[in-house]
């Protein structure tokens, strides 16, 4: 599995979107910030989770990119998770006073971080390309199929619907 330019870049710009959206709305308390910061805020400390979380796609064993979607995304999520919390304790005071920051603790952005990097991460999951699976799709038989459904053929012929025969 492995992440092509293209699609990096998809994901890069997917998140930044994203980013905009975020300082936009301003959630878990951002919108009390000037939209510039909250901007600056949600686009960087979005981006940065998408680094990290293409980070740990590239990083994790090999072993584990081959199992499932949830099993993938919920060990990639724990792994990047506090990393993507000291970015945001980083970035806090583009969007508090300095007063707000002090109180802010790692562990209490941890549950908040947590959830956007479950759905970063996830984001980063889906956009790896993935070898074919080894077993084929089971093919249709190529049985023939009559050019008339029966039900046509018993149709009057004053309803208009006539039946060619070959």
């Amino acid at each position: 599995m492995e992440l092509s330019p293209a699609r990096l870049r998809i994901l890069f710009a997917v998140a930044a979107g994203v980013g905009v959206f975020l300082g936009f709305l301003g959630p878990f308390g951002s919108y009390g910030a000037p939209l510039p910061d909250r901007l600056m805020f949600w686009i960087t400390s979005v981006v940065a989770g998408t680094g990290l979380s293409v980070l740990t796609t590239l990083l994790l064993p090999i072993r584990w990119r081959g199992h499932s979607g949830p099993v993938y995304v919920l060990t990639a999520t724990a792994l990047v998770t506090p990393l993507q919390t000291l970015v945001v304790q980083l970035l806090l005071p583009l969007i508090a006073p300095p007063q707000v920051v002090a109180d802010i603790l790692f562990w209490e952005q941890l549950p908040n971080v947590a959830v956007l990097m479950l759905i970063g991460t996830s984001a980063a999951w889906f956009f790896q390309a993935r070898p074919p699976s080894a077993e084929p799709a089971p093919v249709a038989s190529a049985t023939a199929v009559p050019e008339t459904a029966p039900f046509f053929e018993r149709l009057p012929p004053a309803l208009g619907y006539t039946v060619a025969v070959p």
